[in-house]
């Protein structure tokens, strides 16, 4: 969506796509497989399980980056998210 927000709480999605312009992506989940979301001005949030084992691919130009899980580049579950001016929090 352009400004729409998008929120989901313990939903059982296996692939997680999305693209915004200045809405926020919001999702909580426990069987992820993989995500791809990219953001102009909107922040990305995203609760994981916290023995989830993921590879992560995050990139931001003037917001930041919070990653609970650490910089991992091994795992199952992959993680790309980019943003323009967005944050990116992973708890």
């Amino acid at each position: 969506g352009v400004s729409t927000d998008l929120k989901a709480e313990n939903c059982d999605i296996k692939k997680v796509t999305g693209k915004t312009v200045s809405g926020e992506i919001e999702f909580n989940t426990q069987k992820p497989t993989s995500f791809d979301f990219l953001t102009v001005s909107g922040d990305i949030k995203v609760k994981l399980p916290k023995t989830q084992e993921a590879k992560f691919d995050l990139k931001t130009m003037s917001g930041k980056i919070e990653n609970a899980h650490g910089s991992n580049k091994t795992g199952t579950l992959e993680v790309k998210f980019v943003s323009t001016s967005g944050d990116i929090e992973i708890e």
